[in-house]
């Protein structure tokens, strides 16, 4: 039987996404996980998700939607990857658009708002998963893309579980922060209120390809791990 949450249990599902390998502490790196996560909780079923750039917030969004599928629970996921896949072209350009034909930003906003009028008519169980809703808009759009997932969220459909959205964009996480999401920050991120003050400082970004790869490294050692033991409860 399918496990199930009440929409109350934020904390137990986070906690079961949490508990895999890829977020736990590793004796062989020093007692320190693949990907470093700090869960704040919150007053709403909206989590908000921020971190530097190849921190490990794909890999979050997959164990997400794996978890969701274990309990026969959609996740209606809006992401960079969903605009760009060559998947079921037909669906993609129905929520996402095309860049050929309309803006980025525009397309943007009208994903925001068709998974918000998707969930609304859902009738079953569902979670939507924004990643980088803002990409392409203007501060101020921004700011209103997280004013309307605001006002969604405080206006809940029946069906609706959970919201997280993931982003860089500080106007939009600045609206959202209004209603008391929990707050899932992930590498050197400092919680969510501290985080929308923070000043920005140049990185040396010649250095991002190297976390990359090494991030990716010890995630995929944590796959080899659990496809071991998987194969090891075969046997």
């Amino acid at each position: 039987m399918a496990k199930t949450y009440s929409t109350n249990s934020i904390r137990e599902f986070m906690t079961d996404v949490l508990s895999l390998q890829f977020f736990q502490p590793n004796a062989k790196h020093n007692n320190t996980p693949a990907i470093d996560t700090y869960l704040h909780e919150g007053e709403c079923p909206l989590i908000t998700v921020i971190g530097d750039n190849a921190c490990g917030k794909s890999i979050l969004r997959r164990c997400v939607a794996s978890a969701l599928n274990k309990m026969d629970h959609e996740c209606i996921h809006i992401s960079q990857q969903g605009r760009s896949s060559g998947e079921g072209r037909i669906q993609r350009l129905f929520v996402y658009g095309s860049e050929e034909e309309d803006s980025t930003g525009f397309n943007s906003v009208k994903s925001v708002l068709t998974a918000i009028k998707t969930s609304k008519a859902r009738t079953t169980k569902h979670t939507i998963f924004f990643d980088e809703p803002d990409i392409g808009l203007s501060d101020n759009n921004a700011a209103g893309v997280g004013v309307a997932i605001r006002e969604f969220i405080q206006n809940k459909p029946e069906h609706l579980f959970a919201v997280f959205v993931v982003s860089h964009n500080k106007h939009l996480m600045a609206e959202l922060n209004k209603c008391s999401p929990w707050n899932l920050r992930m590498g050197d991120a400092p919680p969510l209120a501290e985080w929308l003050v923070q000043p920005v400082v140049p990185a040396d970004i010649t250095q991002l390809p190297k976390i990359g790869h090494a991030r990716y490294d010890r995630i995929e050692e944590v796959f080899k791990i659990m496809n071991e033991m998987r194969k090891a409860e075969k046997n």
